[in-house]
């Protein structure tokens, strides 16, 4: 067993788990703030078992060659801003203090005008269609604009050109950052004083980085996901939302 620790960024990305077999590592950790950690936290490693599901000749293959047992059996670690959530010696918590410290929040300016709209890539994976969308976003600035904010849309540097020009043409500006919003606002001087959307975990973790930025989840109709997954994945993610000091405004198309 390798003196050292194994870590990885998504608990359901399999190659990563194959990677274990060859480095046996002493520790293991996934770091992830996305919603996908309290899934796999909840669903598998609260209960012990450590590899996501396998298709029958994956899980074969694994057996054959006799580490099925070990990757499911070998702890795995999970350090998230959801682990205050699960219970277990294996969830530790990204709380952003150290990062939180390392910012000066003196030196930044906020508009009171100006908003962020967290982009997606919904409609791109197919849990609503790229018409829902659009209205969704159509109906989400009019409320936007109705609180006295104009809104920038922070894009996925992988959304197409056809959608972000759609985007656009509702009214919002468009912003494709190079770097994840929380460096992109680190490094930023002029900063929103909202930021909306969907729903992630960006909407927990920015106020612990920066207090004067507010939260608002425009709660997407669950008629719009087209799959049964999605809107009982949705609906999970709102309900952990209850307890939270995050505005949510119900969007309907």
């Amino acid at each position: 067993m390798g003196n050292y620790r194994f870590i990885f960024g998504d608990f359901r990305d399999k190659t990563m788990h194959i990677a274990r077999i060859f480095f046996k590592p002493r520790e293991a950790f996934v770091v992830d703030d996305g919603f996908a950690s309290y899934l796999a936290g909840k669903k598998y490693l609260s209960k012990s078992v450590f590899l996501p599901n396998l298709n029958k000749f994956e899980e074969l293959m694994l057996r054959i060659l006799n580490q099925y047992k070990y990757l499911k059996e070998s702890k795995v670690s999970l350090f998230s801003v959801y682990s205050d959530l699960l219970i277990g010696d294996i969830f530790l918590k990204n709380d952003f203090k150290s990062v939180g410290k390392k910012i000066n929040n003196k030196n930044k300016k906020y508009d009171k005008n100006m908003a962020f709209y967290i982009g997606t890539k919904l409609s791109e994976r197919g849990a609503l269609t790229l018409e829902d969308e659009i209205n969704i976003l159509k109906s989400s600035l009019i409320y936007i604009r109705s609180i006295g904010k104009e809104c920038t849309y922070f894009a996925k540097r992988s959304t197409s050109k056809k959608k972000l020009d759609l985007i656009e043409a509702l009214g919002y500006k468009i912003c494709i950052p190079e770097y994840p919003l929380e460096l992109y606002l680190i490094n930023s001087e002029y900063m929103p004083s909202l930021i909306c959307g969907f729903g992630s975990s960006v909407f927990s973790n920015l106020p612990k980085l920066f207090p004067n930025i507010k939260s608002l989840i425009l709660q997407y109709p669950i008629k719009v996901f087209k799959k049964q997954y999605g809107r009982y994945e949705y609906n999970m993610f709102l309900e952990l939302l209850k307890n939270q000091p995050i505005k949510i405004i119900k969007i309907d198309i």
